[in-house]
């Protein structure tokens, strides 16, 4: 009798189990929290992380393909990576998925990211008399989230310098390391100040996680992820991705310019973010360079164009 009980015991586990992993796997309609303009948290675990080509998002892939390969003027970029995903049902595709890019402005994001992590456990790390408007001035105090839109919405490099050593070094990188990416930055003694490995590199696939963290609530809580998005909203810029999408439609986005050569000749222009398609918002990121930075721009504009193109297509023969 014990025997059969303890036979039995493990029947009964082997079949709750094989039923429980069996719902984690099919788990084929994500489950949101509404409510939030920017965000939405994700309650119900994604089928895979790693949903790769829906039929439906063929055909927006091959679409890009074939304008980098054969439309795009050739004297616009030297390289091209581009990724996009679904937000709200996950699949993906990449161009140029190993293709390294210098990140330049891309890092004041998980900069950003960084900070609003440590404000969680400090709320009064943000807290500010009046939003600023004009750029940063020497012998001025300015307090944490004045020096974040600063830094987000201007791209400004003197409060991303402030808030990099407003930060130590491991406080950056575990911003990295729950993404599973390689980290950038270390801190020196002399003068004490947080740098970043001037070799690093990153790809479109790479970045665009740290939009993904964000819109699903993954790493910041609901309040702190929807204010990560709404600085990236705000942008100053108008061009790359902006420039390739209707001015009703809101996107939430950080651009970089690396310049390097003997003589600054090899340009490299970025910009990564969500484009907010009604109901169907999207990540969109794009890595090139080349020669000229206005062609550059003009190439992540015309990307950015037939991607929104693509899907505004697709949307409107579903209805």
């Amino acid at each position: 009798m014990p025997l059969l009980t303890l036979v039995l015991g493990l029947f009964l586990g082997f079949i709750i189990r094989d039923q429980t992993f069996k719902n984690e796997q099919h788990c084929s309609i994500e489950q949101r929290e509404s409510g939030w303009e920017y965000i939405n948290p994700l309650l119900c675990c994604e089928q895979s992380r790693d949903t790769v080509e829906g039929d439906k998002i063929k055909p927006i892939r091959q679409h890009i393909e074939n304008f980098i390969n054969k439309d795009m003027d050739k004297r616009w970029a030297d390289r091209v990576a581009v990724y996009f995903r679904e937000l709200n049902d996950g699949p993906w595709f990449a161009i140029g998925e190993l293709d390294n890019f210098r990140p330049a402005s891309l890092l004041k994001m998980p900069v950003m990211i960084a900070v609003l992590k440590q404000a969680e456990k400090n709320p009064e790390l943000l807290k500010l008399p009046n939003p600023v408007t004009k750029a940063l001035e020497f012998g001025k105090t300015y307090s944490v989230e004045e020096l974040l839109q600063q830094m987000i919405v201007y791209s400004d490099n003197i409060a991303t310098y402030l808030l990099d050593n407003f930060l130590d070094a491991d406080d950056l990188n575990k911003t990295y390391a729950a993404l599973g990416l390689s980290k950038p930055y270390s801190r020196i003694s002399e003068p004490s100040v947080v740098i970043a490995r001037p070799d690093y590199t990153i790809s479109a696939y790479e970045y665009a996680s740290f939009f993904r963290i964000l819109y699903n609530s993954s790493y910041l809580s609901r309040e702190m992820s929807d204010k990560a998005l709404r600085l990236l909203a705000s942008t100053e810029s108008r061009e790359g991705l902006v420039a390739g999408v209707p001015p009703d439609i809101k996107v939430a986005h950080k651009w970089g310019v690396h310049l390097s050569g003997e003589n600054r000749e090899i340009k490299q222009f970025h910009d990564c973010g969500i484009i907010y398609y009604p109901d169907h918002p999207y990540i969109l990121c794009i890595m090139t360079s080349g020669s000229s930075l206005e062609y550059l721009d003009e190439t992540v504009k015309e990307i950015s164009r037939a991607v929104y193109e693509r899907v505004d297509a697709q949307m409107k023969n579903q209805k």
